[in-house]
């Protein structure tokens, strides 16, 4: 955080299915961002994984997936740091 305001921006498309995290201030936190997502699949398997961007500021990142349709997609973006990595809530996307 950083005034308030989270120093990575990331969302989820639901058309075409993908992810995008852009770093948006080095001026606190200067390691690269990334992006944690957890997936319900239809069969009740969860699916979790970690997307990495870049350290560089105002670079979007483009991370393409095929989940199931008009399923929810929950999650948070966070910034690598030397002592902790501070993160955003969760946020839920809809496929």
């Amino acid at each position: 955080m950083e005034g308030g305001e989270f120093v990575a921006r990331g969302y989820f498309k639901a058309s075409g299915d993908k992810f995008i995290l852009t770093k948006k201030s080095n001026q606190t936190y200067s390691g690269r961002t990334y992006l944690e997502y957890k997936y319900i699949k239809i069969n009740g398997q969860l699916q979790e994984g970690t997307h990495h961007g870049v350290s560089a500021v105002g670079v979007p990142v483009t991370f393409d997936h095929n989940f199931g349709e008009g399923r929810a997609v929950k999650f948070r973006i966070c910034v690598e740091d030397s002592f902790w990595d501070p993160c955003s809530e969760w946020e839920t996307g809809y496929a």
